[in-house]
């Protein structure tokens, strides 16, 4: 003869702290999707902040590029110059190193 023990499924009852936990989550009202505004404005701020940061190191990563390319192809004195132009006028030389830049096929 089997052991009966053995056939039946073992059912562990709840403790008295385990049933009242679950009827309390049952009866508590659910949790609304936004529970601060001002956090979730702060969220779309650090978001539009993060966009914003990325753009500029791209930005900054592109006039390095610009930069590293003019000191190596430009002969130097024509380096002193243009850097004196810019300092005077800082529109002045653009069109030069956008032509320059273009004419080398580094654009």
């Amino acid at each position: 003869m089997k052991n009966k023990s053995l056939n039946k499924k073992t059912v562990k009852k709840k403790s008295v702290k385990d049933q009242l936990i679950g009827i309390i989550q049952e009866k508590a009202p659910e949790e609304p999707d936004l529970t601060c505004p001002d956090i979730n404005s702060l969220q779309d701020l650090l978001e539009k902040l993060r966009t914003t940061n990325t753009e500029l190191r791209s930005s900054a990563e592109y006039w390095r590029k610009i930069t590293l390319v003019l000191c190596e192809h430009v002969p130097a004195g024509e380096i002193k110059s243009i850097m004196k132009n810019i300092t005077e006028n800082p529109n002045s030389e653009w069109d030069f190193i956008n032509d320059y830049m273009s004419s080398i096929g580094r654009r």
